[in-house]
């Protein structure tokens, strides 16, 4: 978002069943304070009804929270969003069209899901959180093994490499 010239960028917050959902916010914001000096991104809170979660949320309800007048001005006056769901930002990208929007904000996303961004344009970027290169390397030491080869000196079991991948537009 930095190299892209946002200043007012938000993050989507919203109830979610997963435990690492708050850290996808919580590195986000810390990168980008990191790396922007004194800027910060602004916290967007989506409201879900008490005990529902992204997860569960049914696609109407999801729809239904993003379209709220009060979300939607917040989202129209940023340059920038941050978004922790392909499934998110899927359903963001529908309402911002619905409300005919020309000129989208800038939109990362989080978790590679390419099913929920097929179709989009633009299509956000995306953060992936490293499970294909997990894949990759888990499978090569796997072979190195096998084939009598000198184990990784590291000897890493858990191996997070998260990549942004390019949006269109």
């Amino acid at each position: 978002l930095l190299l892209k010239g946002c200043k007012t960028p938000v993050c989507l917050a919203i109830p979610s069943a997963n435990p690492g959902f708050n850290a996808r916010l919580d590195g986000f914001r810390f990168e980008y304070f990191a790396r922007a000096g004194k800027k910060s991104s602004t916290m967007l809170e989506l409201p879900l009804p008490e005990g529902e979660t992204l997860e569960a949320c049914q696609d109407l309800l999801l729809e239904q929270t993003l379209e709220k007048k009060k979300i939607l001005n917040k989202l129209l006056k940023s340059d920038g969003i941050f978004s922790p769901e392909d499934r998110l930002t899927a359903f963001l990208h529908r309402v911002l069209q619905k409300a005919g929007v020309k000129k989208f904000p800038e939109i990362i996303s989080c978790n590679r899901n390419p099913a929920y961004l097929a179709g989009l344009y633009p299509r956000p970027a995306s953060i992936d959180l490293g499970a294909a290169t997990g894949a990759e390397l888990g499978i090569d030491e796997l072979f190195r093994r096998i084939s009598g080869g000198d184990s990784r000196a590291d000897d890493v079991a858990v191996i997070a490499a998260p990549q942004l991948i390019p949006g269109e537009g």
